[in-house]
């Protein structure tokens, strides 16, 4: 134990290249985060249903899960650096030109070169990350590298909210300002000194195979990743627009309220899954969050919405890293990009079926009703990772 501590302490993880990925990732998490929950609005806006504006908004999540597996290869087999660059400058342009489109079709193709250009560049920066982090203190280091996914939900929403306020209502100055930072963080990254690994310098040939692509070690936490993702995404899809109809508070303040919660906790909850293990961290979260949505679901007051975002910070926002660590230590280092493009795909699932489903429920009954279902998926979610969790310590016993 003695040793293991020693270690860690002549391992650093407050390196140049640490601070500085935090620092792109705040800046780039608050770009996207700014119009990310005011695209069903912004469809409504040019002519969509809620239908169709749920369905718009969850390809973006099934295209992304597309480019997942291109980013497994392409990463573990070339300069995660530039490859990371040159796809989120796509990403942002291609923001921009949201503000152009004359109609829904033309935003469809806007999305989904959005989608691909995101998982791409996303999954290969969250590689680059694990790689910039000590073996011994990857829990530690990839949960506070996701606080920069914090800082982007507290403060990219309730920009956005306001700025459309600012623009009375007209969202395509918004998708300027978005893609712009987006830009930006690209740019500013050609200063982060990441070396490429060996293997990123001598896989570059040979088939590819299925292996490289999904990791089916890691499918079973992809799973319940996309469980947690499934309410995300149908909160952060219609917390906007449920809020407007029941003349609730402005719920930028849920976004804010839930990010600082997550992060204030992150410290607390890191030092425990550490002692106790990720399992007994996941089976609350899967309970709180289920707790949040019907919450949100059945909401007729303000403060519904705020403890709703004090639960889901002790849901999805602890979920998501302990499950990810879980992820990239059943994987070796070269695999670094495929075990967080399969972690990803997951998360992509759900991102996607969130809103389609919870706007098709929605328009066909009300938002009460999308809710209540997306907190049942959540609590099945609970009984499958328990049952998961109880067989994979009767193999280990064994």
């Amino acid at each position: 134990m003695e040793k293991i501590m020693s270690d860690t302490k002549k391992q650093p993880l407050w390196t140049f290249n640490f601070i500085y990925l935090l620092i792109i990732g705040s800046i780039f998490a608050t770009a996207f985060t700014i119009t990310n929950p005011l695209i069903p609005g912004f469809l409504v806006s040019i002519g969509a249903t809620l239908a169709v504006a749920g369905t718009i908004t969850a390809v973006f999540a099934f295209m992304a899960l597309l480019g997942r597996p291109i980013a497994s290869v392409l990463g573990d087999r070339r300069n995660k650096k530039n490859l990371f660059i040159l796809f989120f400058v796509i990403h942002g342009v291609f923001t921009m030109l949201y503000a152009l489109a004359p109609s829904i079709a033309w935003v469809i193709p806007f999305r989904i070169i959005r989608a691909l250009s995101f998982s791409v560049g996303g999954t290969v920066l969250a590689a680059i990350g694990a790689d910039c982090i000590p073996e011994t203190r990857m829990g530690e280091g990839l949960g506070i590298l996701g606080l920069s996914n914090m800082v982007g939900m507290a403060i990219g929403p309730a920009i956005g909210i306001e700025l459309l306020r600012f623009f009375e209502n007209d969202y395509r100055p918004l998708f300027f300002i978005s893609g712009g930072g987006m830009v930006f963080a690209a740019i500013i990254s050609i200063f982060l000194k990441y070396k490429p690994k060996i293997q990123e310098k001598m896989a570059t040939k040979g088939k590819i195979g299925l292996g490289e692509m999904i990791s089916i070690k890691v499918l079973p936490l992809a799973l319940f990743v996309a469980i947690f993702a499934f309410g995300n995404g149908i909160t952060v899809s219609f917390l906007v627009l449920l809020s407007e109809e029941r003349s609730l508070l402005n719920v930028g303040i849920y976004f804010i309220l839930n990010a600082v919660v997550t992060m204030a906790s992150r410290p607390f909850i890191g030092r425990l899954t550490d002692k106790k293990g990720v399992p007994f961290v996941i089976l609350p979260a899967f309970l709180f969050a289920t707790v949040s949505l019907l919450l949100i679901g059945f909401a007729t007051a303000s403060w519904h919405i705020l403890v709703a975002a004090v639960l889901m910070a002790f849901g999805k926002g602890i979920a998501f890293p302990g499950i990810k660590t879980a992820c990239v230590q059943k994987l070796s280092p070269a695999q670094r990009t495929l075990a967080m493009g399969t972690f990803l795909i997951g998360m992509d699932i759900g991102f996607g079926a969130g809103p389609m489903i919870g706007g098709v429920i929605a328009e066909a009954t009300s938002f009460t009703t999308a809710f209540v279902v997306a907190a049942v998926v959540t609590f099945i979610g609970f009984l499958a990772y328990w049952g998961y969790t109880s067989k994979s310590s009767i193999l280990t016993s064994d």
